[in-house]
């Protein structure tokens, strides 16, 4: 079967190893420790994150490129130039979210990836339908035809005005950067902590 139209959407579980998943964790929180209370003051969140900022956490970057690699590689593309930019993590602690955003931000960014890395499990990620066309099935209700075939699942959010996805600790997943999504309030007492990042494309 093809799909017209596709948004990608891919994922890796069980990413890093344990030694790379405990340093880059330790790293983070020493990181978050000598920035306390620091948030972005283009975000209309009250997360504490490095976006935009400069931190002194050492990113696995070739494992985040290698997971671009073979989603890249899953969707046929031609050979391109690349480039991984400005990784940030996001500490979020009980009640904090993330307002709906995109990653259209930075200049040629085609796709973008987040690392979900501890106090993760338990929590959700929404995706916002880029398309219109689920607007034809806005009414139906859970005894209607078409909600009693559809399943909250990637391959049926053609017809949903939104995809709730629920990660897991040492998840990683890549998408386009146009695709918009928001982080509901945290809601656990563990600090949720994950990793963000964009890929530029170059001539």
């Amino acid at each position: 079967m093809n799909f017209l139209f596709p948004t990608p959407f891919f994922g890796i579980d069980n990413f890093l190893s344990e030694d790379a998943v405990k340093d880059l964790h330790n790293q983070i929180l020493e990181d978050v420790s000598k920035n306390e209370g620091y948030v972005n003051s283009q975000w209309d969140c009250l997360v504490n994150t490095s976006a935009q900022r400069d931190d002194m956490v050492v990113y696995p970057m070739d494992s985040f490129k290698q997971a671009y690699e073979e989603f890249s590689s899953q969707l046929h593309l031609s050979e391109h130039h690349y480039e991984l930019i400005n990784p940030w993590y996001n500490f979020y602690t009980k009640g904090q979210n993330q307002e709906p955003h995109t990653h259209l931000g930075t200049p040629n960014s085609m796709f973008s990836g987040v690392y979900f890395l501890k106090g993760t499990d338990g929590t959700k990620i929404v995706f916002s339908n880029p398309s219109q066309n689920w607007l034809n099935y806005h009414s139906y209700d859970t005894h209607h035809p078409v909600a009693k075939i559809h399943k909250n699942i990637p391959e049926h959010s053609y017809v949903m005005s939104k995809y709730v996805h629920e990660p897991r600790d040492n998840q990683i997943i890549l998408f386009p950067s146009y695709l918009s999504h928001y982080v509901p309030a945290h809601r656990f007492d563990t600090p949720r902590i994950t990793v963000s990042f964009n890929i530029e494309l170059k001539e």
